[in-house]
Order: C-alpha cells, then structure tokens, then sequence
C-alpha cells in the first residue's frame, strides 16, 4: 500500500542535478555536484517549508542511498530535527566491495583529476543513463511493479535519466 493511501501527506524533491531539478551547465546526464554540503542545505530548506506549513503535524523523513546521507548530515549537524527517520541503506561511504583498499586512492585521484580541470568527467567505467535494465539482480528493490513504473518514466522521460557520477560528485 503506498503511503498517500494510507492517509500520509507525502512531500518529496529531486537533488540538484537530478530528476526534475534543474542541472548544472555542461552536466548533461552526469552525476555532478559542486559541493556536497550542498545537497545538505536544499534539504534544509526543504524541510523548513514543509515543516512552516505543517507546524502541527509530525514529520518524518523516509529517505534512501544519497538521500540518506544527506538526511544524516543535517541531523548530525543539528540543522533539521524531524520526529523520526527512515533510512534506506544510507550511502555512507562508497562501496567498492571487496576492493576497500581502493577508496582512498580513488579518493585522491578524484582529487587529482579535479585539479588537472576534469571535475565534470565520469568516473572511470561510468556512463550514460541506460534506461532498459532487467529487474532480474537489481539492486534497488525487490518490488517488480515499482522497479517496472521506475524504468518506464525513466526511460520515456528524458529529464530523469542521469548517468554516473564525476570525479567531482566522488570526491565531494
């Protein structure tokens, strides 16, 4: 059952650079972002207008991979304080597994092709939004109708495909 039916106002936002949000000039389909903390002040200001208009009411965050992240660092930070939280496996760190020993000289050359001017590039091996992928081993639910509804407006939608990250986004 989903959450509006259940008789939840539902309010929801694209980050910057994603969905229906406006992107950044030369961005194209790439994950991009010029500061992390970014991310971080638009839900900030999200939240201070959901919770202006709905001063009586609880509210909670239901949010997922980056999202998480996100939501963690503005409560961390003492910048929102919403009644309670859901996170949906939290993008804490970036998983190369079960090559750790990676992600800190990848760190490092994300920052050293940042300086050599390539911030807006893939990241190695990344690329295009590819709107046609099978359900079958996904990794992001196991509810075939919503992955089917997902790929669909993705993939007919031109505003909602974004591709992989920059050097930048990794090394913010």
């Amino acid at each position: 059952m989903n959450l509006c039916e259940m008789g939840f106002s539902v309010y929801c936002y694209d980050h910057r650079g994603q969905g229906f949000s406006s992107r950044f000039p030369d961005q194209d389909k790439k994950g991009y972002v010029d500061k992390f903390e970014n991310y971080v002040d638009d839900l900030c200001y999200f939240f201070e207008q959901v919770s202006s208009s709905n001063h009586q009411l609880p509210i909670f965050i239901l949010a997922h991979s980056m999202g998480g992240a996100i939501c963690s660092l503005a409560i961390s930070e003492k910048k929102i304080n919403p009644n309670a939280v859901i996170l949906c496996a939290p993008m804490f760190e970036i998983m190369l597994a079960p090559y750790h020993f990676f992600e800190l000289p990848i760190y490092f050359l994300s920052a050293f092709l940042c300086k050599l001017k390539l911030e807006k590039e893939y990241v190695f091996g990344q690329t295009d939004c590819i709107p046609f992928r099978p359900f079958e081993n996904n990794d992001v639910t196991h509810c075939k109708s919503r992955y089917t509804v997902w790929r669909k407006h993705i993939s007919e939608i031109e505003d909602m495909q974004l591709g992989g990250p920059t050097f930048l986004w990794m090394k913010e």
